[in-house]
């Protein structure tokens, strides 16, 4: 299916591929004002500016319209007016303030993969109290291979659905909902950007055949060499193909039309084709509903949003004069396959993470019994049950025998029978004999540092002895040794 959008290109900003599993000495130095990544092929969407490697310099917050990881996200959210605007302004302070029991968000209609949710952080537990059903119009529509969720903070969570059929609406539901700030609706990632590409054919000497994937077209409402792409007219057909170092899943199409008015009518019946790693057509869509012959953007829906695809293809056949292959920009939103991670999605996801699952960033989502940290690869050894925090190891139900502090990490080798309190962090029946260490009574350990200094004054007499003796030892020898040759004399 196609969607039209008409209104607020103005507005609209092209946007990138996020990154994680590529060092910061990797990034260039020497990038464009609001590009970064190892060839400039990533755009700053932090509302002040990014630093090398794309982190939000000052505030953390991302321009409106992103989210996510390095706001590199679109926010399906805000193609439509809401009917509570406070969740969609980008502000997550500001929040719902009439105690509804549930919010309905709207979105053009497409497949659905994913929604983040921010509630007031005096209310973090609000975060776990929030349902979600998701509608085409008035029909239910329900998740592909089920769904989850989890949290990055306490007060924020994401939840993922991944759909085939259209959605339309989102509906939240439950008695965290009056304590909602922001609501996004993950709209993937454009992975078009910048890519490699082939094309048929150039109108003219001057035509930047890089502009059709360069990030870039014309505001103010002409057609320019440097930012579109247009192919020679005389030929009977005409295309321009995308090409992914890895195949990656879309769940839909943008194409930036010429924008004079005169000339949209050009695209009309363009073909879009979406082609996987074995050179198989996976959807043919056709541009034929005369209502959406003079967009200005064409959103394509791509049917087989599930299948990794490696290109996809523009292409016109020319049926009269007028019809030319040119437009201005052509994006492809989506994300990596299940398991995969990273800049250009070719880096697996751990594979001590629960189902191999990873955020955008490459952290695990969730680790196994007894495993913590941002790959799941520290283990909570002294935990009781082994049950940690999955970032910071710190120990649910408490210590083994035997240890303290939040990771359970420090041993009680000091107290007696090595029986220390967790929360006090003190030995319950005392220090052992002669040992001064964190965790006694004051007095306890006064004791053992007197004990302490006695016995370090005792080895320092034990050797000063044993030094004498050796000493003696050796004069005594040296005379026996000496007196036979003073009678010989």
């Amino acid at each position: 299916m196609v969607q039209c959008l008409h209104i607020r290109i103005a507005t609209w900003k092209v946007w990138f591929l996020p990154f994680l599993c590529v060092s910061s000495t990797d990034f260039r130095s020497d990038c464009p004002t609001n590009w970064f990544g190892p060839n400039c092929q990533f755009k700053c969407h932090c509302n002040n500016g990014c630093s090398l490697t794309g982190e939000c310099t000052t505030d953390g917050v991302c321009e409106g319209g992103y989210f996510g990881y390095l706001c590199q996200y679109r926010d399906l959210a805000k193609e439509l007016d809401q009917t509570a605007p406070e969740l969609t302004d980008n502000e997550d302070t500001t929040c719902l303030n009439d105690n509804p029991q549930s919010v309905s968000m709207q979105m053009l209609p497409g497949p659905f993969s994913f929604f983040r949710v921010v509630v007031n952080k005096a209310r973090a537990e609000a975060v776990d109290l929030i349902t979600f059903e998701l509608l085409n119009f008035n029909t239910k529509v329900t998740c592909e291979d089920g769904s989850y969720s989890y949290k990055t903070e306490l007060f924020i969570k994401y939840f993922y659905c991944m759909t085939a059929t259209s959605v339309t609406h989102l509906v939240l539901s439950g008695n965290g909902v009056p304590y909602l700030c922001t609501v996004n609706i993950g709209g993937g990632r454009n992975l078009a950007l910048k890519g490699a590409f082939k094309y048929s054919s150039i109108f003219e000497e001057g035509i930047n055949v890089a502009g059709g994937v360069d990030g870039e077209y014309p505001r103010n409402g002409i057609f320019e060499n440097s930012m579109c792409f247009q192919a020679n007219m005389s030929q009977e057909y005409s295309f321009y193909q995308v090409n992914f170092q890895v195949p990656v899943l879309i769940d839909y199409f943008l194409l930036i039309n010429r924008p004079e008015p005169l000339f949209l009518m050009r695209m009309k019946n363009f073909e879009l084709i979406s082609i996987d790693d074995m050179n198989q057509t996976l959807m043919r869509f056709v541009e034929d509903d005369p209502a959406f012959s003079n967009s200005i953007v064409y959103k394509v829906a791509h049917t087989s949003n599930q299948i990794p695809l490696l290109s996809f293809r523009v292409q016109k056949h020319r049926l009269n004069l007028m019809d030319v292959l040119q437009f201005c920009e052509v994006e492809a939103y989506g994300d990596c396959p299940e398991v995969m991670v990273g800049l250009d999605c070719a880096d697996l996801c751990n594979f001590k993470c629960v189902d191999q699952r990873c955020e955008t960033s490459g952290r695990c989502v969730q680790c196994h019994a007894g495993f913590y940290g941002e790959h799941c690869d520290l283990e909570c050894l002294h935990c009781a049950s082994r049950n940690c925090t999955r970032r910071e190891g710190y120990c649910i139900d408490g210590c083994l025998q035997g240890y303290l502090d939040n990771n359970c990490t420090t041993a009680c080798y000091h107290c007696m029978e090595e029986l220390c309190d967790q929360r006090s962090l003190t030995c319950r029946r005392g220090c052992k004999e002669g040992v001064a260490a964190i965790g006694c009574t004051a007095a306890a350990s006064m004791s053992a540092k007197t004990d302490e200094s006695s016995s370090s004054s005792f080895y320092i007499v034990i050797p000063l002895f044993l030094i004498i003796a050796v000493a003696a030892l050796l004069a005594l020898l040296w005379k026996k040794k000496t007196s036979p040759i003073t009678a010989l004399e």
